[in-house]
């Protein structure tokens, strides 16, 4: 039984789990990709999807290569949007962004498969706070949520736009 992360153009796609795993054991080895992954030339820029203030960034060319993270108030309330992956950074800390500021450019640091955009929504509950500064986790890990509770807890679901991010999940276990 093979089941991957369609709605997400991601590169470690299908996996072979066997064909007695259970839910559980499903969601504990492989977790489900909480963002979504845009494929695309190394040239596109890459756009803020809301008005907002830079509160994170970092260039790496590991655990998701260079990254920024823009807080953003919603009625009162306040979400995260993440970008991963990009060849380059167009904002710095502070810097306040529009919806369809240029933040910075498609690449693919960070990534073993492809150029691509890893891109999620997070609530504050998915983001950790230190003595007011927002701290954005750096692992891997951190990526993946192993229920649904924790992914509705940590992150807005924006996949179901791109075909719902439990697509791939057999039916019985949605």
């Amino acid at each position: 039984m093979r089941y991957g992360h369609q709605n997400t153009l991601d590169g470690g796609a299908d996996q072979d789990i066997g064909t007695k795993i259970t839910k559980e054991q499903y969601l504990n080895e492989w977790g489900v990709h909480a963002a979504v992954d845009i494929s695309g030339p190394v040239s596109d820029d890459i756009y803020s999807v809301y008005p907002g203030v830079v509160v994170w960034t970092s260039i790496s060319t590991e655990d998701g290569g260079n990254k920024i993270l823009i807080e953003h108030n919603v009625g009162g309330t306040r979400f995260y949007s993440v970008y991963m992956h990009l060849k380059s950074l167009e904002v710095n800390v502070g810097d306040s962004v529009w919806q369809g500021t240029t933040i910075g450019v498609m690449g693919d640091t960070g990534s073993e498969n492809y150029t691509h955009l890893h891109f999620e929504v997070r609530t504050e509950a998915g983001v950790a706070h230190d003595q007011g500064n927002v701290v954005f986790p750096l692992g891997a890990p951190s990526w993946w949520a192993n229920t649904k509770d924790e992914l509705h807890e940590r992150w807005v679901d924006i996949s179901s736009q791109f075909g719902g991010y439990d697509d791939f999940l057999p039916r019985d276990w949605r």
